[in-house]
């Protein structure tokens, strides 16, 4: 579930100047633990042999050191591994672990020929599903457009348009079904109404039913029960006042029963943006980011089957200063929440990572894992056993990041993604049950197109 900071498409430009006004800057992040990392100048090979024989900045294991091979620069905590060579090349004590799948590229190219941003990106099987817009015109009106893909990005049947006169906004947009798809739109055809365009397993779409919130306004965001409904939250805000609404919807779209108010809660914020979701078997976590003149927080409610909050809202950070990317994810017993936060490097954003339990407390402080992000954006997946990250690093080249995070919310592994550079406008991770896929947007040649990155576990 995706994201950027930008609420709505048409408001992608806004998001940009938004990132600007929390002072993005920094330095260019690095791979591993910065505290195992040594000045080979500083560590001369001794008359025994230590210090760093190899040169890459990590002295020898058999010194105190955390290098596994001190002959090879190539194998270093951090390092790329390469699967079925027979080495460790990561010196997490795993031999052909976690690795890329290939090398990043292309998966679609803009079908008109203008903009092209990504709006969501998530597992379907073992292959994936993607949803886009695109624009030729000034001021931007877009089109949308839906593709299955397999495993490696090949395309499954053609891309498919969205016949939907309305806006779909970047965030959790998609969510599959046991039939099919679900798509999360504002229509403008039925006064702001929300509704779900239901898509056939071969990613056809199909007409749309009534609107789920007549009148409504906002972002709204989408998620499967697990069982027979989609839930669809809507946060929207104004004069220091959020408001969540939840709503179910069938497989097809249709209505069940009327939405609910969920809170209102006067946080001394305004929300911005869509919410992020993560389902848990009878409970739906929700994050959303609300600012004021001086001050921005990421809220996290849960919300019951039926629309009613099982616990307070919770406010993070509690310092009352956050960036405006943020995420959630269940990992079977307790969501992780992760967001931007003021105070990395050099001027950059931290990525902080709190664990709070299904009514809302939070299990311990919240944690930094990533001190030289930029605020423009995060997505996190669990894959059943730890957290995948994908980030922008904010330096000198801003560029995406991979990393793998523990149950515990320690960072365990960091891949910088090759032939990555700013700008995105979009960004999303998804795990298939086998493998992590990354996408985003970005221009090559003065075109604009998708990319697709993959990792996995070697066998």
């Amino acid at each position: 579930m995706v994201r950027l900071p930008a609420s709505e498409i048409r408001l992608a430009a806004a998001a940009a100047a938004s990132c600007l006004a929390f002072a993005c800057s920094g330095t260019s992040g690095i791979v591993g633990n910065p505290d195992t990392r040594i000045d080979t100048v500083d560590m001369p090979l001794d008359d025994d042999g230590c210090g760093d024989g190899d040169g890459d900045t990590f002295p020898d294991e058999v010194c105190g050191g955390s290098d596994c091979d001190d002959t090879d620069p190539s194998v270093h905590p951090g390092a790329a591994e390469v699967c079925l060579d027979g080495v460790d090349q990561d010196c997490d004590g795993i031999v052909d672990g976690l690795a890329a799948i290939g090398d990043p590229h292309a998966v679609e190219s803009s079908i008109t020929g203008g903009d092209l941003r990504l709006l969501d990106f998530i597992a379907n099987g073992d292959g994936y599903a993607i949803l886009w817009a695109e624009s030729t015109e000034v001021p931007a009106t877009f089109k949308y457009f839906f593709h299955l893909l397999d495993n490696t990005g090949g395309g499954l049947g053609p891309p498919r348009e969205i016949p939907f006169d309305g806006q779909i906004s970047a965030g959790d947009a998609v969510a599959r079904s046991p039939i099919g798809f679900g798509i999360v739109g504002l229509s403008n055809l039925h006064r702001d109404g929300i509704v779900v365009i239901p898509v056939d397993p071969e990613g056809e779409p199909s007409e749309y039913p009534r609107p789920l919130f007549p009148l409504g306004w906002g972002d709204p965001s989408i998620a499967w029960n697990g069982r027979d409904a989609f839930d669809i939250v809507i946060v929207s805000g104004g004069s220091g006042l959020d408001s969540i609404c939840y709503a179910t919807a069938s497989a097809n779209g249709e209505i069940l029963g009327p939405a609910t108010s969920v809170v209102h809660t006067a946080t001394g914020m305004a929300a911005q943006g869509n919410p992020m979701l993560a389902r848990t078997e009878d409970h739906l976590g929700v994050t959303w980011h609300g600012q004021s003149m001086d001050s921005s927080s990421i809220a996290f409610i849960s919300i019951t089957e039926g629309g009613t909050d099982h616990g307070d809202v919770l406010m993070l950070p509690d310092d009352g200063h956050s960036g405006p990317s943020h995420d959630i994810a269940w990992n079977g017993s307790n969501f992780a929440a992760m967001w931007t936060h003021p105070g990395g490097v050099s001027g950059s954003y931290e990525i902080m990572i709190t664990i709070i339990d299904e009514i809302g407390s939070t299990s311990g402080p919240d944690v930094a894992i990533a001190s030289e992000a930029d605020c423009g954006g995060l997505d996190m997946a669990w894959s059943g056993s730890e957290y995948g990250l994908m980030w922008i690093a904010h330096g000198a080249d801003i560029d995406l990041r991979f990393s793998i995070i523990s149950y515990e919310g320690i960072m365990e592994r960091e891949f910088e993604v090759p032939g990555t550079e700013a700008p995105f406008t979009g960004m999303a991770l998804a795990w298939t049950g086998s493998e992590f896929g990354l996408s985003w947007d970005a221009d090559e040649g003065g075109e604009s197109k998708i990319f697709l990155a993959r990792y996995g576990y070697c066998d």
